[in-house]
């Protein structure tokens, strides 16, 4: 069970798919859900399930599942291409996932970084953020209030609604993935109950998330939204021994050159992880490697110093 005292909440991307993704082999869905279980029990509070298609499995799916058979870990999509699927569809699929879960959703939505996924589905590439504008105010609107009646540029909503609503009055929050851009941070401003700092803007270090926080607290201002009231996670790779993130750490897929790991014994990655807790975030999504049972258990273990240090500071 995750802990009700933790000041920061930790949790773990599942590898629902790609091509040597879990420690080396392509997951299952046994294998997923034997993961998904095994860090609920070790008591991280939510697991990450990515909503890509190219040699993955479809996201909305195993969530759905994994609803069905967790019973106490949050459940993040990580995070929804709202181009990806009619945007009333979404917030009717979010709204059902939320139901299963009894209130353990939470709702993370962006503009789409993947070409390949667009050309390969026949889905428009032109746009994307105005795109992502109108789909974010049909998906939240439908969520708060239950009913949408909107004709815009590119999505319209005829008098609909969501006749049964899920556990909670105003629906699940809304996590907002940007990659910086300045329309991004608006609506991440105006909209988000979460914002999730990316790795491509940290480069997975702790000065990294220096310029990023002070651009999206420049961001609310300009905006009207109190920093302090968004949400604020960060997404992280921890290694460790049999882990394979050196191998694409480094790649041409990396734009930002080698990729800096977070390694070391459980008392280093519980200071690491107190020390993004200090800088302001609420929430850590770490991509563990090798991303299966081995880096799962050895993750929990930092867990556990984490929770010893975070108590030991705060007493």
């Amino acid at each position: 069970m995750a802990s009700a005292t933790r000041p920061m909440q930790i949790g773990v991307f599942l590898p629902n798919g790609g091509a040597n993704m879990m420690g080396g082999k392509t997951s299952r869905w046994r294998d997923i859900l034997a993961l998904a279980q095994q860090v609920e029990q070790a008591g991280f509070d939510f697991v990450a399930v990515l909503d890509h298609f190219d040699d993955y499995r479809e996201g909305w799916s195993t969530l759905a599942a994994l609803a069905a058979t967790t019973s106490t870990i949050t459940l993040l999509s990580y995070v929804t291409c709202t181009t990806y699927r009619n945007p009333a569809l979404v917030a009717k699929i979010a709204d059902t996932v939320d139901e299963i879960s009894d209130g353990r959703l939470i709702l993370g939505l962006g503009a789409g970084d993947s070409p390949s996924e667009h050309h390969a589905y026949g889905y428009p590439t032109d746009r994307l953020v105005s795109r992502f504008e109108e789909a974010l105010g049909i998906i939240r609107t439908l969520l708060r209030e239950g009913h949408a009646d909107y004709r815009g540029e590119f999505y319209s909503v005829n008098n609909c609604e969501l006749h049964r609503k899920g556990p909670r009055p105003a629906g699940p929050p809304i996590l907002i993935g940007n990659l910086g851009g300045k329309r991004m941070q608006r609506l991440t401003a105006q909209h988000a109950d979460i914002w999730a700092c990316s790795l491509p803007l940290t480069n997975n270090t702790l000065a990294g998330v220096d310029g990023p926080l002070a651009d999206m607290r420049a961001a609310c201002e300009r905006h009207g939204r109190d920093f302090a009231d968004l949400g604020k996670m960060v997404e992280l790779v921890v290694q460790y021994p049999g882990g394979r993130a050196h191998e694409w750490a480094g790649s041409e897929s990396w734009s930002h050159g080698a990729l800096p790991l977070i390694e070391g014994a459980p008392n280093q990655v519980a200071e690491t992880l107190l020390a993004f807790h200090a800088k302001g975030f609420d929430y850590a999504n770490i991509w563990v490697e090798p991303c299966d049972a081995s880096g799962f258990e050895q993750l929990a273990r930092a867990l556990e110093a984490f929770d010893r240090l975070s108590a030991a500071h705060m007493g």
